[in-house]
């Protein structure tokens, strides 16, 4: 199945953006403020190589994985210059071809 960007519907796209963008973020909006107070943790985020470089058949996919990747560089900036010894990482693991989408052949 190949997935064309114009024929995803609107409340699949925002759905996509809610889980991955906005959960990311308001998780993190949750749980901050004790790292911060105790000056002390660790954020890692789970991102993807399509973060890096967008993905063909993947616009939103790669969208959400590139919001990831802005979100822990804004933020452990922040978290750097207001020394708050929360340190934020964000993991952008690599494709596997015998597993997931593309062994499923959404990808091709």
């Amino acid at each position: 199945k190949t997935y064309y960007f114009e024929k995803d519907s609107p409340e699949s796209i925002i759905s996509q953006i809610n889980i991955n963008c906005l959960g990311t973020m308001l998780l993190t909006h949750a749980f901050l403020p004790q790292m911060i107070k105790r000056e002390t943790g660790a954020v890692v985020m789970m991102s993807s190589l399509a973060g890096k470089v967008g993905i063909p058949y993947g616009s939103v996919y790669s969208a959400n994985r590139f919001c990831t990747k802005g979100f822990a560089s804004a933020l452990r900036a922040e978290m750097r210059h207001r020394k708050t010894g929360v340190s934020i990482h964000s993991v952008h693991p690599g494709f596997v071809s015998d597993t997931g989408m593309y062994a499923e052949g959404e990808m091709h």
